[in-house]
């Protein structure tokens, strides 16, 4: 009795099969497919020549995942999105009240990750299935990581760290419990 008590990992106590968000991802990528190459082109153009709006696109991607991917997806299988489709848009907001830095104030490094966000999906090794890649603009976790590194390596000082706090929340959630 005790060994099989013990062979509980916590896995085995999240509501919400791998699968079941695998699944998920690939109806949201799948919804979106058609859209690929715009998104690319769209976060190549604005970063590099429309410098002055990149923080407010970058609004803008936040809040289309806060209302497509979490209100119309993970809704239907997650009682908690709404929460997170409320937290995604706060940080919309946030990602907003930037607009009045530019891409010029970013170094070298954050402009090669940055490269390979929109280029090169990670979820692309994260995933199984090759059809549920998503990009920075569009996943969730991709746009957080991605959000998170350009502020922390931007050379804007940066008083306010509240501006990673909900990203950094979401990528816990995404790695440690879905």
């Amino acid at each position: 009795m005790i060994d099989y008590l013990l062979s509980y990992n916590l896995n085995n106590f999240v509501m919400i099969s791998p699968e079941v968000i695998q699944d998920l991802n690939l109806r949201y990528s799948t919804s979106l497919s058609p859209w690929y190459f715009l998104l690319m082109i769209s976060n190549l153009l604005i970063f590099f020549k429309l410098k002055k709006v990149f923080w407010i696109y970058c609004s803008l991607l936040w809040s289309f995942i806060s209302v497509y991917y979490f209100h119309f997806f993970l809704s239907e299988i997650h009682t908690y999105a709404f929460i997170w489709t409320v937290l995604f848009f706060v940080q919309a907001l946030l990602v907003f009240f930037l607009k009045g830095s530019t891409t010029d104030s970013f170094n070298k490094l954050a402009i090669a990750l940055y490269l390979f966000f929109v280029l090169i999906p990670f979820s692309l090794f994260l995933e199984d299935s090759k059809e549920s890649i998503l990009l920075f603009g569009w996943g969730p976790l991709q746009t957080a990581i991605g959000t998170i590194v350009l502020l922390k390596m931007s050379k804007m000082k940066l008083k306010d760290y509240s501006l990673v706090i909900i990203p950094t929340l979401w990528v816990f959630f995404e790695f440690f419990l879905l």
